[in-house]
This record gives structure tokens, C-alpha cells and sequence, in this order.
């Protein structure tokens, strides 16, 4: 029986085959790429090729688009390791067994929207490959320029073994080719580039027919992929070197340390006598490194010191001791010397020594050492020094009374009339009046004594001449 119902709707099917047909012959292959590239970062926002995560530890996995052409949906496939890994759905929203996925507007520019856009897990994977199904879906176009759309979290399972690894990853790029198509991967995109910036909202511009859109899984596209492996353990350590620190040929000590270390303990350098020791400026690297002691000779002081008074200062070191020596300041009847010194590792003060040296060690005095004169000569007293040096005198005492001095060679006195006998001593004398010593150490002192006689007749007689003013002069000297 004829059903005009069942024609109708056999004719529409025919009509719209027809139409997908021309569609397709009518649109040559196309020959472009859909970049899928995930960066993966750890909890503390760090990034390497092995990543490394304890329990309830989370991966982030950063989704960067690139599109050569206006692409209206798109779905995609992370794969996982599930006996490690477990979606982490904590801060999504969700809707059923889909979660809707917070998309980087910003990222993305304007004119994009994060509606219908969402992740389901999918269990359609081996019993150890988990997998989440991404979906991207616009009404009117999405092109991308390497830009950041959205993260997904992943979190390590608390009964993830210890030290076991895994991949995260997005599907290698042969699911989008046509011999390998993966029914859930795709990628929609716009056939007309008029409609391009099209609101479809906005009266009177175009809007795209079903036929503007095909599926990019039936064209030449790659889809590139990205991976990284996850371990459970922690993250090893950098490699260890040393630092050897030799001083004066030996070694003192050897630390390790870690590559990215800016510095270590290290030991103090030994002390050396009459130096200071330091250890050169060193940078840590990536190798084993020798550090050796650097020592600088201390300066010393010489300080040269005559009767308390500073002579000179002179400077040296333990390697280099030549100085300049003054000469010893001149004193009076001395003869100086600098006192026995060794220039070691310290300052040092260098007094001199002076030695007295006898100015009339080789003097002596030329006297008439007794004498006899009758009552009330007149007598004058003389005496000589020999070998006297200029500056001392020859000089006259009686007793311990200084009577007068002369000059280096004689000295004189008057006396007067003399009635009784008198002790005189001539004695060599310096400008103080002390009395100079011979070289044996014994006062330079001569002994006169002059006597008187003073007899009876000898009275009467000098009384007579004393009248007649003739009274006898006699010198008591050599």
C-alpha cells in the first residue's frame, strides 16, 4: 500500500544525502593544523619533563590552542594513568556526569564565551587508562593563536604506589587523521569566510546553514600532542660536588655540596705566623672545585728608641726584614750602640746602649806633692794636668773647699802670707765641678802639702822683713 507519510520522509533522506554529497565534492581537502599543546606543572607551579608528586599531591595541565582556520567545536581526549592519577573535579561545576570547565576568556579575546563548553570522564578506556572527554562547542566560530584556554587538575590517588610513574597526555596527532579517526576527537570548523565575525543574532546578515561546517576528521589535519610522566616519589636531588680547601700545600678539609648551593661551611684557614690567611672568592657550579688559601704578609713596626726618646720607625715582614738602621744619637763622653734585636712575626722597639767612655782615663796631675816655706811667705800653689781634654779643668781645692780652676793645664792661687801649714789638692774637673776618674777608676786628685817653719829666730826674722816690706814669695808647684 502506498504511504505518502513513508515517501515523503524516503525523499526528504534522499534530498539531504544528496545535499551532504554536493557539500562534500563541492569543498576541496583541507590542509591545516589544530595544535593541542599542554604545558603540565607541578603543586608549586614548576615544570620539567618528569614531574615528581607524593599523595593528594595535583598536577595542573595548562591547554594552549593553536588553529589555522575558524573552528566552530571541538572535542578532544586527556589520557591518564588511573591507577595514579584521578580527575580533580573539586572547583568545577557540575552538571550531571559533566563538569563545566572555566575557560580563560581573557586569554582568549573577545567574541569567545565559555557556554556548553565542558569535560566528561570517559570509562570507555582500558582498565589502567583512564581518559577525559573535552569539549568545545560555539555556535558560530573559534580560532585560536596559541593562547591559554583553560587548566585541568589532576591529583595524585592515595593508593598510588611508591616510586610509579605515569603519563598524562593528550591523544597522539594520528586519531585526527582520516585512516585513524577516534570518534571522540574532532574538530567542526567553518567552510565560508564570510561568515566569519558574523553575529547570527544581528537582523539581516547570514547565518550559517549546516552545510557551512564540516568535520575536520574527514580532511588532512593533525592534532600535535604533549605528554609528561608523573612519579610518585620524591624529587631527587641535585648532584653533589666538593669544595677542597688546601692551605700551604695541604689539605685542609673537603665539603660537598649541592649544585644551586651559593655557598658552604667553610673551615677556617690555619693560621700562619707574621701572615693573615683568607680563603679567595669561589663560585659554586657544577663541578668539583679546589680552593686555596691566599696569605699576605702582616707588616711590622721597628721602633728605634734613644735615652726614651723615637729615633726612627722603620717597617718590615717576615719575608722582607731589610730596614733602614739610624745611626745611634751622639751623647757626650759615650759611645752608643743599638742593643742586639731579631726582626721576627711582631713589633718590636730597639733601645740604644751607650757605654761611658773615660774622657781622662789617660790624664793625670803634675803637683809638688810637699813643700816647706819659712813664716809668712807669700805662696802661690800651682798645678798641671797632662792629657787633659779641652772642656775639663785643672783645679784647686783645700780640703773639700773649692778654692778656684784654671783651664786644661794649669791652675794658680795666691795664698797670701802663710804662718801655719795648709793641705791643698789639685783635681781635674769637669763644667760641674765633679771630679773626673783615670782608667783605673781612681779620683784624679794630687795631694800639696806645705808646711811652715816657725821657729823662734824664723819669727823674728820675717817680722823684720815684714817691716821693711820684703817678705819672701815662693811658688809650691812643678
Amino acid at each position: 500500500m502506498f504511504n505518502p507519510r513513508k515517501l515523503t520522509a524516503l525523499l526528504l533522506a534522499l534530498i539531504i544525502a544528496a545535499g551532504s554529497c554536493l557539500v562534500a565534492f563541492s569543498v576541496d581537502y583541507l590542509t591545516g593544523t589544530v595544535t593541542l599543546n599542554t604545558a603540565f606543572y607541578d603543586f608549586g607551579d614548576n615544570t620539567a619533563d618528569i614531574i615528581y608528586a607524593k599523595h593528594e599531591d595535583k598536577i595542573r595541565a595548562d591547554v594552549y590552542f593553536t588553529s589555522d582556520f575558524p573552528v566552530k567545536s571541538m572535542a578532544f581526549l586527556f589520557q591518564y594513568n588511573k591507577n595514579i592519577f584521578e580527575l580533580d573535579t573539586e572547583n568545577a561545576e557540575s552538571s550531571g556526569n559533566e563538569f563545566i570547565l572555566t575557560v580563560n576568556t581573557s586569554a582568549l579575546g573577545s567574541g569567545t564565551y565559555k557556554d556548553g563548553q565542558n569535560l566528561i570522564p570517559d570509562t570507555s578506556k582500558t582498565e589502567s587508562t583512564g581518559a577525559v572527554l573535552v569539549r568545545l562547542i560555539r555556535t558560530t566560530y573559534i580560532q585560536y593563536d596559541n593562547v591559554n584556554a583553560f587548566s585541568l587538575w589532576f591529583k595524585v590517588k592515595e593508593t598510588a604506589g611508591v616510586d610509579e610513574s605515569g603519563k598524562l597526555t593528550i591523544v597522539p596527532d594520528s586519531v585526527m587523521t582520516p585512516n585513524n579517526k577516534y570518534n571522540h576527537t574532532e574538530v567542526t570548523y567553518i567552510t565560508n569566510p564570510d561568515l566569519i565575525g558574523v553575529n547570527p543574532n544581528e537582523a539581516g546578515t547570514p547565518i550559517a546553514k549546516p552545510q557551512d561546517y564540516l568535520s575536520a576528521s574527514q580532511y588532512l589535519l593533525t592534532v600535535n600532542s604533549s605528554s609528561n610522566i608523573v612519579t610518585t616519589a620524591d624529587e631527587p636531588l641535585p648532584p653533589t660536588h666538593t669544595v677542597t680547601f688546601i692551605a700551604d700545600g695541604r689539605t685542609i678539609d673537603t665539603v660537598e655540596f649541592t649544585e644551586g648551593d651559593e655557598s658552604v661551611n667553610a673551615p677556617a684557614v690555619p693560621e700562619k705566623t707574621g701572615y693573615n690567611g683568607v680563603w679567595p672568592a669561589y663560585t659554586l657550579g657544577d663541578s668539583d672545585i679546589t680552593v686555596t688559601a691566599q696569605y699576605t704578609p702582616i707588616t711590622y713596626t721597628a721602633t728605634f728608641v734613644a735615652d726614651g726618646k723615637t729615633v726612627a720607625t722603620e717597617h718590615f715582614t717576615v719575608e722582607n726584614k731589610n730596614i733602614n738602621v739610624p745611626a745611634v744619637p751622639a751623647k757626650p763622653d759615650h759611645r752608643g750602640s743599638w742593643a742586639p734585636y731579631t726582626l721576627g712575626a711582631a713589633d718590636i722597639t730597639i733601645n740604644a746602649i751607650y757605654e761611658y767612655v773615660n774622657p781622662t782615663a789617660n790624664s793625670w796631675l803634675n803637683v809638688k806633692s810637699s813643700a816647706e816655706v819659712d813664716y809668712r811667705s807669700k805662696v802661690k800653689v800651682t798645678a798641671r794636668g797632662e792629657n787633659v781634654p779641652a772642656g775639663y779643668r785643672v783645679a784647686l781645692y783645700e780640703g773639700e773647699t773649692f778654692i778656684t780652676a784654671g783651664d786644661d793645664t794649669y791652675v794658680s792661687c795666691d795664698c797670701g802670707e802663710m804662718k801655719s801649714g795648709r793641705d791643698f789638692n789639685a783635681r781635674i774637673i769637669d763644667a760641674k765641678n765633679n771630679t773626673m776618674k783615670n782608667s783605673a777608676g781612681a779620683d784624679l786628685r794630687a795631694n800639696i802639702s806645705i808646711s811652715v817653719n816657725s821657729g823662734f829666730f824664723k819669727k823674728i826674722i820675717a817680722f823684720f822683713k815684714w817691716l821693711f816690706k820684703c817678705l819672701p814669695s815662693v811658688t809650691v808647684g812643678p
